[in-house]
């Protein structure tokens, strides 16, 4: 049981490992198929399918003749192989066969880009829904009646189920750009460390733009004060004031153990965190777990924050950044969902002591004491 356990714990910490799997895998299928859409007899194969198809059939010059020019695999009739050629097959699959070593190469780059990876997963992701088109305007694709009685839908022909397997495509594709998604985040957000609370703020790329519209009002306002002072317009007194608050500001303590920076933190976070989620019940349940459930989350924020500054282990580094991500987004659909829990429910006003607050002073003790530093 414990080498079980240990595999078990492994498997569920490969999450990165099996994305990129999934990259590999998806783009072998690409670059392999695609490699072979120069060879004449793939670009003879797939025939039936351009020909049917409303938009890919005006690459061919006489879609509607293919029937009389079918061959099989491994098999050479001069004839037929010289009308695919005037009919455009052989160019036409020349192209399509560059698409896909295209896509298959963007998918691959998704280990080592995650715009590039975004790209390619968006594009096998729509792939997907042409090619299973082919189920509905290609003939072919179903079993003949040829007498059997298993014939036409639901039974699919040999091409039919060729194609019914990029339903699998289409959801790796799908993850792949959610994982895409996520990294991109990342990538284009970032943290606000509030080194006087302990707090942090995920700001997303919206947010930035949202924030930049509103500089150049900021900038102005600052040059007008940064001017009043030096004309004088703001009293002696006011600065004098200002400086003597600067300094009385007592400088913090040096730290006396390695992490104490971290610990300082973490503490902060958690100080925060349940003093948040202490809050009175209101007498609806799905309102006190958001309520409470929102300061649990930017409480884990905080705390990946401070392991993103004083950590150094790339692993738990990944794990922080998740986190942050992750949790920031729960944030919002909760503060979504809570607005509209208020909207639609009047609060229930208490005025004994609760339990839960109890309950949440205890647990805050319990993590403070673990979390103080060994003397």
């Amino acid at each position: 049981m414990k080498y079980a356990d240990s595999f078990l714990a492994w498997l569920g910490d490969s999450e990165k490992l099996g994305f990129n799997l999934m990259r590999i895998a998806i783009a072998i299928v690409f670059l392999w198929i695609g490699a072979i859409k120069f060879a004449p007899y793939e670009a003879d194969s797939i025939t039936p399918f351009v020909a049917n198809n409303p938009v890919m059939s005006h690459f061919y010059r006489a879609p509607e003749q293919y029937k009389a020019h079918l061959t099989k695999e491994g098999e050479l009739v001069e004839a037929q192989r010289e009308w695919q050629q005037n009919n455009g097959t052989y160019s036409f699959s020349d192209g399509l066969g560059t698409v896909e070593i295209l896509i298959g190469l963007l998918v691959l780059s998704g280990i080592f880009s995650a715009p590039l990876g975004a790209l390619g997963a968006l594009l096998a992701f729509l792939t997907s829904f042409v090619t299973l088109s082919f189920l509905i305007t290609t003939p072919e694709a179903w079993v003949p009646a040829l007498g059997d009685a298993n014939h036409g839908f639901p039974y699919p022909s040999g091409a039919g189920r060729l194609v019914i397997k990029d339903v699998m495509l289409w959801a790796g594709g799908l993850l792949l750009m959610i994982d895409s998604a996520r990294a991109l985040r990342l990538r284009y957000s970032h943290l606000i460390v509030h080194p006087e609370t302990g707090g942090v703020t995920f700001v997303t790329l919206s947010q930035r733009r949202s924030s930049a519209r509103n500089t150049s009002i900021g900038v102005v306002v600052l040059l007008a004060l940064a001017l009043a002072a030096n004309i004088g317009v703001l009293s002696p007194a006011a600065s004098a004031g200002e400086t003597m608050n600067t300094g009385a500001v007592n400088k913090p303590e040096q730290p006396q153990f390695p992490e104490a920076p971290f610990v300082k933190e973490n503490n902060l976070a958690m100080a925060k965190m349940m003093k948040g989620m202490a809050a009175e019940p209101s007498g609806n349940v799905d309102r006190d777990f958001a309520t409470m459930m929102i300061p649990h989350h930017q409480g884990a924020i905080d705390m990946a924050a401070a392991e993103l500054h004083f950590g150094r282990n790339e692993k738990m580094r990944e794990i922080a950044r998740n986190i942050v991500a992750n949790q920031g987004e729960e944030i919002a659909v909760l503060h979504h969902q809570l607005d509209q829990l208020i909207s639609a429910m009047p609060t229930v006003e208490t005025s004994e002591p609760t339990q839960h607050n109890n309950l949440a002073s205890g647990t805050h003790d319990s993590m403070m004491m673990n979390m103080a530093p060994s003397k």
